[in-house]
């Protein structure tokens, strides 16, 4: 089991309402499309997981109803039996790792924590703060693997930057390369490539939060090796095969 917890209360609506995306830093922000949270719900519903909801003193448990709309039937979302306004189909091209992705970013945004549920005392819920119990067949290894899907700015070694893009030295081995955008998996090269990057601008992102165009990551990458000094930089890059 996977505990996200942040500090003050939840107000409801934002679980209830589309388009409710409310920080204390907007700027800084990661969300701010005002979905991820019901997104995040109906993915890890979809694929096994449990999803328990503890605020304001009251816990708030997630599971689904079948429902016939027209010619169709479909899983509607509930808490605590009360139906949602969103199905199972919500995101039903999204993976796994993208709702976990929602909300490990929402616990970022509000200064939060995250952690395994490895004692009892982790399952105790301190007053004054909201919790998002997850438990599930993926959702511990994401948890292990969180570098791959967040960058952990402690570790990385920043090869160049220009503008908005960073470049960084691979923390996993594969031919490809992983493009953050503000710290956050936004997509895979098509291409092998020599360097992880990083973007705080400069890209559109899709509906499902990954990078829209490998086009616009093209784009911006030359202006990083032209405007450096590193000689043995520029020469790994265009002389790369």
């Amino acid at each position: 089991m996977i505990i996200f917890e942040n500090k003050g209360e939840l107000d409801l609506r934002a679980i209830r309402t589309f388009g409710v995306s409310s920080k204390e830093n907007p700027k800084s922000a990661i969300g701010y499309f005002g979905t991820g949270l019901k997104y995040a719900i109906a993915i890890l519903l979809r694929t096994g997981h449990t999803v328990t909801l503890t605020t304001n003193g009251e816990t708030y448990v997630f599971g689904t109803v079948d429902s016939q709309i027209r010619f169709d039937t479909f899983s509607i979302v509930t808490m605590n039996d009360t139906e949602l306004g969103f199905t199972l189909d919500l995101g039903k091209d999204w993976e796994t790792w993208m709702a976990f992705r929602e909300l490990y970013s929402n616990t970022l945004d509000e200064d939060g924590a995250i952690f395994p549920a490895r004692a009892r005392d982790d399952l105790e819920v301190r007053p004054g703060y909201t919790r998002i119990e997850v438990n599930g067949p993926e959702i511990d290894a994401l948890f292990e693997k969180r570098d791959r899907y967040f960058l952990d700015k402690t570790r990385v070694h920043v090869v160049a930057a220009h503008n908005h893009v960073t470049v960084l030295e691979k923390q996993h081995k594969p031919a490809v390369g992983t493009v953050f955008y503000k710290g956050i998996r936004g997509a895979i090269t098509n291409s092998p490539a020599l360097y992880d990057y990083n973007f705080a601008g400069g890209v559109t992102l899709s509906e499902d939060r990954t990078i829209k165009s490998q086009w616009d990551i093209s784009w911006n990458i030359p202006p990083v090796v032209t405007a450096s000094k590193d000689e043995k930089f520029i020469a790994a890059m265009v002389t790369a095969p």
